[in-house]
């Protein structure tokens, strides 16, 4: 009968238990820019090998700069609107010319009108461009350097004096004879003879060294600074990251073929993140970027949040769309792969006192737990961090790990 009346005590322990921490995720898109790789131009004899790298990974490479050497002859970057798809050289002309001279005017090494005329000043720019690099400028072919020394040493030659006939008195020196009167009309007819003899000798000299000029001239501009192909990359105004280049030494043409991986755009992210975690995800703040497949995550920053957007054909969760950038060497998310991101460093699991979630007891805003002893119990305030299966993560100076809490009845 005594037994039917006795509501005997349900109790259990305190004990240190993880809980696992649900983290903030939202799904993005990557955007990886477009990536190309820089194939040198073969050299017509020997071997293409990489012997300077000037932009190493990490770095952007901008138009005027240097990226690295190639069999001693470095590849600078232009801001072009096409590849050269021809040798330049003075006396060209044509639209790659014009697309050449802005390109230069842009680096700051060409003032004046674009033209569309390879002259004198725009093989001035270049080597101006070469020299800011501390590189060697290209060389005319011997052949054109060769025609220009032919030409000085021609006009040098025509330019030395004629040999003067020197003239002396019958008689081998003795006193000249006063000539009559029909005497000196013959030598005056003589003298008038001679001197225009010389004047025309001297038109056809002068006609000789001008035209022996213009040559000099024509060969000059021939044998001044050309801009041969294989030495210029196209790259965007705002430049390109430098992903990768190879090692000096490597030998290009086997499996190698390229000197190095660029990227134009730098490497980003967008994700849609909803009101309750708006406040995980603020600019500035550090993420964690993976693949929605696995794999390993790629450090990020936050930096900037679009305004609040509601539910669209793109985007089903109304919310903000958080920009995430990353280092200029961070790879390995292709364009358009779907990815999760999560704040940096977030704790996966908390750990600390846990308590059947029956054992804890509201009164109004207070919650605590009622910790028996012997035959009474006392009242322990605590503090609910989180709860799951079942169980409460609680914080409470008063409570310890092996006490026991009431869940029911009396003790």
């Amino acid at each position: 009968m005594a037994n039917s009346q006795a509501d005997p005590a349900v109790t259990a322990l305190v004990g240190t238990q993880e809980f696992a921490v649900p983290v903030a995720t939202v799904t993005g898109t990557a955007s990886a820019g477009v990536t190309t790789t820089v194939v040198p131009v073969a050299a017509a004899a020997g071997r293409t090998i990489v012997t300077g790298v000037i932009a190493g990974p990490g770095s952007v490479l901008r138009p005027g700069q240097v990226l690295a050497e190639v069999s001693g002859r470095p590849l600078i970057a232009l801001n072009l609107p096409f590849d050269l798809y021809r040798d330049l050289a003075p006396g060209d002309s044509g639209p790659d010319v014009r697309a050449l001279q802005q390109a230069l005017i842009d680096t700051g090494v060409l003032t004046g009108p674009v033209d569309g005329q390879f002259g004198a000043r725009t093989s001035a720019a270049i080597r101006a461009l070469y020299a800011q690099n501390s590189v060697t400028a290209p060389q005319a072919s011997p052949e054109k350097t060769g025609a220009l020394d032919e030409a000085v040493e021609a006009l040098a030659e025509a330019r030395k004096p004629a040999p003067s006939d020197a003239t002396t008195a019958p008689g081998g020196g003795a006193d000249p004879i006063a000539p009559d009167d029909g005497d000196a009309a013959a030598v005056k007819a003589t003298a008038k003879a001679a001197a225009d003899a010389a004047a025309a000798a001297k038109l056809i000299k002068d006609a000789e060294i001008a035209e022996l000029q213009r040559v000099v001239d024509e060969a000059r501009l021939a044998a001044d600074t050309p801009l041969p192909m294989a030495e210029v990359i196209t790259v965007p105004a705002d430049g390109v990251d430098v992903l990768s280049v190879e090692p000096v030494g490597t030998s290009l043409g086997g499996e190698a073929t390229s000197v190095a991986t660029l990227r134009q755009g730098s490497l980003s992210v967008t994700a849609r993140v909803g009101v309750k975690d708006a406040a995980t995800f603020p600019v500035g703040a550090a993420v964690t970027v993976t693949l929605s497949t696995g794999g390993t995550g790629i450090e990020g920053t936050i930096t900037a949040v679009g305004d609040f957007q509601g539910a669209s054909d793109t985007a089903s969760l109304p919310g903000s769309d958080v920009t995430i950038s990353f280092a200029p060497e961070a790879t390995g998310l292709e364009d358009g792969a779907t990815v999760l991101v999560r704040p940096s460093g977030a704790s996966q699991t908390l750990s600390g006192l846990a308590v059947p979630l029956v054992a804890v007891r509201t009164e109004g805003a207070q919650t605590h737990v009622l910790v028996v002893e012997g035959q009474t119990t006392r009242k322990v305030e605590v503090v609910v961090d989180m709860s799951a299966d079942g169980f409460a993560l609680v914080a409470s100076d008063e409570l310890h790990d092996g006490e026991t809490v009431l869940i029911a009845g009396t003790p």
